[in-house]
């Protein structure tokens, strides 16, 4: 069951080798969660909620789940206008973002624009 988990990722690889590396196998026997812990070098909270997920959903329930993070200020299509508007006027950034602005009825920081530009590799204001 805990074979083929090195695309997992670390948390999973980590519960795993202290489960194969530990006396007996937690499978068959009862290990404490505090020697599971220990081995880990994490919490009893981290490792109880482990069990918990690999007795609910098996392997898969360790894998780490997709994180959404923040969503971006600006649609895909507003980004393609944010870029062409900054191209307009390269030697302003403060009139580049106004114009942005304007055109989107965003705000959007000079970090943001920064970004944007050096992620199509283009020269950020």
């Amino acid at each position: 069951m805990l074979q083929n988990l090195s695309s997992c990722g670390k948390r999973v690889q980590t519960f795993a080798s202290a489960i194969v590396h530990t006396p007996f196998c937690a499978r068959y026997q009862r290990i404490a969660i505090d020697e599971i812990a220990k081995v880990c070098g994490v919490g009893r909270d981290a490792v109880s909620s482990w069990l918990d997920q690999w007795n609910r959903d098996g392997d898969e329930g360790l894998k780490d789940k997709a994180k959404s993070g923040r969503r971006p200020t600006l649609s895909e299509k507003e980004t393609v206008e944010a870029i062409a508007t900054a191209l307009q006027v390269p030697q302003s950034p403060a009139r580049q973002l106004a114009e942005i602005e304007k055109n989107t009825g965003k705000k959007i920081s000079r970090g943001i624009l920064k970004r944007l530009l050096k992620k199509t590799s283009l020269e950020a204001p």
